[in-house]
């Protein structure tokens, strides 16, 4: 039971321990870390004494405590001073690796997943036909271009010729409209000039009747003018 003690003690005392600070007694500190040093430096006395005990050492003469630090894992100072300059240390071995706490693994769902970056030859064959079917595209997007062009240059003047047919149709339909008028105008007036010519022809006999029967009226009045002349005549020289 005392060994186990004695081994628990020191085991305590290892791990708080920070033997760098133990090398450091010469340099200048403050009166809280000489107080630290002179209570390490009696640990480190008490230690060899139990380790020449327990015979893990030969003699206490030959303590040599910078074989002792030496032997002893290093750990970070409790509070290093910023005005001193510390030896590179060691990688620090833990003396419970199977406490060491171990972060928990995500879950493989959680994690981003990360696509796959094509390899620079294949982004070089790749850009290749591109390269090369550029101009077959070009070529195809001109041609489409001109066939759109010229069937739309079709419909317009498609569109053209109806607008002028319906136009000319159009116009062909108000000639004959105006031609149908004026031929009927034209039998219209034909045939008023034909009853006029009709009416003068009547009214031309009638006027000769007129004269001719004036004529035998001034005859007749001429005759009994003469008739009376002889009549008063002889009464006049009777």
């Amino acid at each position: 039971m005392s060994n186990n003690a004695t081994r628990n003690n020191n085991s305590y005392y290892l791990d708080t321990i920070d033997p760098s600070n133990l090398l450091q007694s010469s340099n200048p500190a403050t009166h809280s870390e000489s107080f630290f040093l002179t209570e390490c430096t009696s640990i480190d006395d008490w230690l060899a004494d139990e380790l020449c005990k327990e015979g893990l050492l030969a003699n206490a003469m030959n303590f040599d405590p910078e074989k002792i630090l030496a032997l002893l894992p290093r750990t970070p100072p409790i509070s290093p001073s910023s005005s001193v300059k510390h030896e590179p240390v060691s990688p620090i071995v833990p003396l419970f690796p199977e406490i060491v706490k171990q972060k928990p693994i995500l879950p493989k769902s959680n994690l981003p997943r990360i696509a796959p970056r094509p390899c620079a030859t294949g982004v070089a064959q790749c850009t290749k036909p591109l390269a090369t079917a550029s101009p077959v595209m070009m070529s195809q997007q001109k041609r489409r271009s001109d066939s759109i062009t010229s069937a739309l240059d079709q419909d317009e003047i498609t569109l053209k010729r109806q607008k002028n047919t319906d136009a000319a149709r159009r116009s062909r339909l108000k000639k004959l409209v105006k031609m149908e008028q004026l031929e009927k105008k034209v039998s219209d007036l034909e045939a008023d000039n034909n009853h006029l010519t009709t009416r003068i022809a009547v009214l031309e006999s009638e006027k000769s009747g007129l004269q001719m029967k004036d004529v035998s009226l001034e005859e007749r009045i001429k005759v009994l003018e003469a008739q009376l002349s002889e009549a008063h005549r002889a009464l006049t020289k009777n």
